[in-house]
């Protein structure tokens, strides 16, 4: 799944789901640092895309720092009754 993600980003370096597929198998892998380092950058290559933010507080769930990530989603999709219930 890593040289999958890996080549799909090379072919489209602008789309988030290499990064959020290349984050679930670093998971997959119990390797949490890298983990986050995908989902954090899928939020830099597009913070304004709700589902980047979504998946990176999936990802976060109890920790204090994913409602900062829920703000995020709640502010760029007002709708989302989850983002309503877990940005704090």
């Amino acid at each position: 799944a890593r040289d999958r993600a890996g080549d799909a980003r090379a072919a489209n370096p602008l789309a988030i789901a290499p990064l959020l597929l290349l984050a679930r198998a670093h998971s997959d892998l119990n390797e949490p640092a890298r983990a986050l380092g995908a989902y954090e950058e899928a939020t830099r290559l597009q913070p304004e895309n709700p589902a980047s933010w979504r998946a990176l507080a999936i990802f976060l769930g109890r920790d204090p720092s994913a409602a900062d990530a829920w703000g995020q989603v709640r502010r760029l999709d007002p709708q989302d009754p989850e983002a309503a219930l877990r940005a704090g």
